[in-house]
């Protein structure tokens, strides 16, 4: 039994770190640029440049802040949308 343990553990020790490492983070803060005003629930898609895959999906706080993953080793565009400019 605690030879089996020993083994599943071994499998999954690099499949964790290599997931660990596969992803960063981007985050923000959207406004105005006009009058500087927070812009709450604003859309912030990030595309595959490639071939304009959705690879994250998020909305802003009241606040305006966003946190997006994104995977390292890829171009991306980064898309904002506000209702009221839309």
């Amino acid at each position: 039994m605690k030879r089996k343990t020993i083994f599943h553990l071994l499998l999954l020790l690099p499949m964790l770190v290599s997931f660990c490492f596969a992803q960063s983070k981007i985050h923000g803060k959207i406004s105005d640029s006009k009058d500087q005003q927070k812009l709450s629930n604003a859309t912030i898609m990030l595309l595959s440049a490639k071939d304009s895959i959705l690879l994250d999906f998020t909305r802003s706080d009241e606040n305006g802040n966003f946190s997006l993953n994104t995977p390292t080793q890829s171009e991306s565009v980064l898309i904002v949308s506000y209702p009221k400019y839309g």
